[in-house]
């Protein structure tokens, strides 16, 4: 498991990401709920899909976290 939410990114966790990716997969993570421009890891790592939350009208919920590392928002 890749902790979540932590403003920086660990050698290990940055090498895990680079392995898995490399071997061909897919990484997503959610954005966050700090409902803030907020580049969490590992979602805002260039190599992981980052995914934020909408609402039931498909805009961001009240407290998804948002910026230009979002890849897709989902309900």
């Amino acid at each position: 498991m890749i902790p979540a939410s932590s403003r920086r990114i660990s050698r290990t966790c940055k090498k895990l990401i680079d392995t898995l990716t490399q071997e061909g997969m897919t990484l997503i993570a959610a954005a966050g709920n700090e409902n803030k421009y907020y580049k969490a890891y590992p979602a805002s790592h260039p190599k992981v899909v980052a995914v934020a939350s909408s609402n039931q009208v498909e805009q961001k919920a009240s407290f998804s976290n948002y910026g230009d590392h979002i890849d897709y928002t989902a309900p």
